[in-house]
C-alpha cells in the first residue's frame, strides 16, 4: 500500500505569527523576585529600613538585571476595634539598569501629549484640519472663534478625568491655538524650544517666537502650557482658552 504525503505548494507564503518583544519590565510575586535573587547581597544597589524593618530593596542581578523588592506592610493601628489589613508585598523586575533609570526618571508636563514636538510643528497644518471636522465648522482664526474651543474644552473636563486627556485632542487645540497667536504677535512663527526639568533633564515643546517690540528683541511664548492649564491644571480648572490667549497677548506687549 502506498504511503501519501501532501505535497509542498510552492509560491505561497505561510503566514509568519508577529514576534513579540519581551517586556522589559514585569510585576511579579514576592515570592518570585526573591527567587531570583537568591544568591546575591540583597539590596547591593539600596535598601529602606523602617524602625529596623526592611520595607524595600533595590538589587542588581548577576546578568545586569535589577529587582524592586517591596516587603508587605501591617499598619500600626494600636485600636483593637479596627480590622487591620496586611498590603501584601510584590516585585518588579527591570531587564537592565538603563530601564530602571528611564522607568523612575520625572516626566516633563507636555510629554505624553507632545511626544515629538518638531513632528507636532510640521502637522499644524492637518491638526487645525481635523479640529474643525470634529467641530463641524470652518475657523477663521480670530480671538472670538476661541469661544468654541472653550465649549470643548468645557465640555471635556466634565467627561474625562484630567489624567486622561487624549493627546490627539490636546494637539489639535493647541495646533489652532497656535495658529491664532502666531496671526496675532508681530512676525509670529512656531519654534521647538528646549526646556530643562528637575535637575538635568530636557524636553521640547513648541514654542511661539515674536518680535518684541517694546525692546526690537525676538522672544518667546510657550502656548502648550496655556492650553495644557485650561485643559486640567487644578489650579486654574475651569479656565478658558480665550482667557489662556489674552495673558499671552498681554504678557508679549
Amino acid at each position: 500500500m502506498a504511503l501519501w504525503f501532501p505535497l509542498p505548494v510552492f509560491g505561497q507564503k505561510s503566514k509568519s505569527r508577529p514576534v513579540l518583544k519581551p517586556t522589559p519590565i514585569k510585576r511579579m510575586t514576592f515570592a518570585a523576585a526573591q527567587k531570583l535573587i537568591e544568591g546575591v547581597t540583597e539590596g547591593n544597589l539600596q535598601k529602606q529600613m523602617t524602625r529596623e524593618i526592611v520595607t524595600f530593596t533595590l538589587t542588581k542581578l548577576s546578568g545586569g538585571q535589577v529587582i524592586e523588592l517591596y516587603y508587605s506592610v501591617t499598619p500600626n493601628i494600636p485600636s483593637s476595634r479596627v480590622k487591620v489589613t496586611t498590603v501584601p508585598g510584590y516585585g518588579v523586575w527591570y531587564e537592565n539598569e538603563a530601564v530602571y533609570q528611564e522607568a523612575k526618571r520625572p516626566r516633563h508636563a507636555l510629554e505624553g501629549l507632545l511626544p515629538d514636538t518638531t513632528v507636532f510643528i510640521e502637522q499644524v497644518p492637518q491638526l487645525v484640519a481635523r479640529l474643525e471636522t470634529r467641530l463641524r465648522t470652518k475657523l477663521d482664526y480670530s480671538r472670538a472663534s476661541l469661544k468654541r474651543l472653550d465649549s470643548l474644552v468645557a465640555h471635556t473636563q466634565g467627561a474625562l478625568a484630567p489624567t486622561e486627556l487624549n493627546e490627539r485632542l490636546f494637539q489639535e487645540v493647541l495646533a489652532y491655538y497656535g495658529e491664532v497667536l502666531r496671526r496675532a504677535l508681530p512676525y509670529g512663527e512656531w519654534k521647538a524650544t528646549t526646556e530643562t526639568y528637575g535637575k538635568n533633564y530636557t524636553h521640547q515643546v513648541p514654542g511661539m517666537r515674536y518680535l518684541a517690540k517694546s525692546v526690537n528683541l525676538f522672544k518667546v511664548l510657550k502656548p502648550g502650557t496655556s492650553v495644557m492649564s485650561a485643559f486640567y491644571d487644578e489650579k486654574t480648572r475651569g479656565a478658558s482658552v480665550t482667557t489662556a490667549f489674552d495673558k499671552d497677548i498681554a504678557a508679549a506687549q
